[in-house]
């Protein structure tokens, strides 16, 4: 696993994990380089990116992610256990926090990707797929799509 180029999301599991879950994650990174080596070709893609994509195109008002959630199970019944709670986390935290500052939210950028060099250990975090909303007229922020159950993110990892 090279961890001179690594994205945010499995850095984030390899430094807030408990030691047996960081030894599986980087078993499954060597097992997936031997693999990527031998010239075979992943079958699966991302679990997690048709959901975030739905979940933008909510924050942009252009969808509905109740509706788009049901076609993406419909299309793939292994997305019928999961899908559903990301769902309705999503949407309790986006309806709830919409709630509790009572101003409008703007998706203002869906896609932000790019790299973050730290040349003092020739490494490159990569960041994808992060949105930046912006709240009223006052303040953005940036929403960067992690999807582990462990580690949980605390304050620090935020």
């Amino acid at each position: 696993m090279a961890l001179t180029r690594i994205n945010l999301h499995k850095l984030l599991a390899l430094m807030y994990a408990p030691i047996n879950i960081r030894r599986r994650v980087i078993l499954e990174e060597i097992a997936a380089d031997e693999r990527r080596a031998r010239g075979e070709v992943s079958s699966g893609g991302d679990f997690y990116a048709p959901f975030w994509k739905d979940a933008k195109t909510h924050m942009a008002g252009e969808g509905d992610l109740r509706a788009l959630t049901a076609a993406r199970i419909a299309a793939n019944n292994r997305r019928r256990n999961l899908y559903p709670l990301l769902e309705e986390g999503f949407l309790s935290w986006w309806n709830e926090r919409r709630r509790w500052i009572n101003e409008p939210f703007a998706l203002i950028d869906a896609n932000i990707t790019r790299n973050f060099e730290i040349p003092a250990l020739s490494a490159t975090i990569k960041i994808h797929s992060a949105v930046r909303i912006r709240i009223g007229d006052r303040e953005d922020r940036i929403l960067y799509p992690y999807f582990r159950e462990i580690p949980i993110l605390g304050q620090e990892a935020a």
